[in-house]
């Protein structure tokens, strides 16, 4: 083989093409994330305990940990949502009417370390009620932290609330694997925490 040498325009144009080449491998690599990992299967049960119906999830979004929503393709039954996981942490967000309380998006998102395959790859279903109001009160733990570092003091109203609602996610983890059960006593529960 002959020992030619580069000119400096076929060098600078073979550097410009790597920057693809790289990106064409990366978006081999993302798409076989997708492929082999297993569904994310969802369940949710509305305030009084029947499946969630299928024509209240039309704005369910999956969306990274800055709110930024992912194109999915979910299977939608009563009370079900199948997707494929995403390759980077994402959260699960659904607007759910909460007795006493109104309609409010809902997120779950792993306590604020988002959802990813590696994360879920032991959980046979995800139970979307449980989940809601476990990262709900994360987010409020977090923001009770954040005013006590700010030396904001909240109302004994407020406390009591949040109490409240912490006694009822424990009243319901005792209740676990009755899932039904466990949705019932959410949304018996305090407002603080819908779902």
């Amino acid at each position: 083989m002959p020992n030619k040498k580069w000119t400096r325009r076929q060098i600078i144009s073979s550097l410009a093409i790597m920057p693809l080449a790289v990106n064409a491998g990366l978006s081999t690599f993302s798409n076989s994330l997708q492929i082999t990992a297993k569904l994310i299967r969802c369940k949710l049960f509305n305030s009084d305990g029947a499946p969630f119906d299928v024509n209240k999830m039309d704005r369910l979004h999956i969306c990274d940990l800055m709110l930024r929503p992912f194109q999915i393709d979910p299977k939608l039954a009563p009370g079900e949502i199948v997707f494929k996981p995403l390759p980077s942490p994402f959260r699960i967000s659904l607007p759910v009417k909460v007795p006493g309380f109104g309609e409010v998006f809902l997120y779950a998102d792993n306590r604020g370390a988002g959802y990813t395959a590696k994360s879920l790859e032991k959980t046979k279903t995800l139970f979307l009620n449980y989940e809601f109001a476990a990262d709900r009160l994360a987010t409020i733990q977090r923001l009770i932290e954040e005013c006590r570092n700010s030396c904001i003091k909240l109302s004994s109203g407020t406390l009591e609330r949040i109490t409240s609602a912490e006694r009822s996610f424990e009243q319901a983890k005792q209740l676990a694997g009755d899932d039904k059960a466990v949705t019932l006593r959410k949304y018996k529960g305090n407002a603080i925490i819908p779902g």
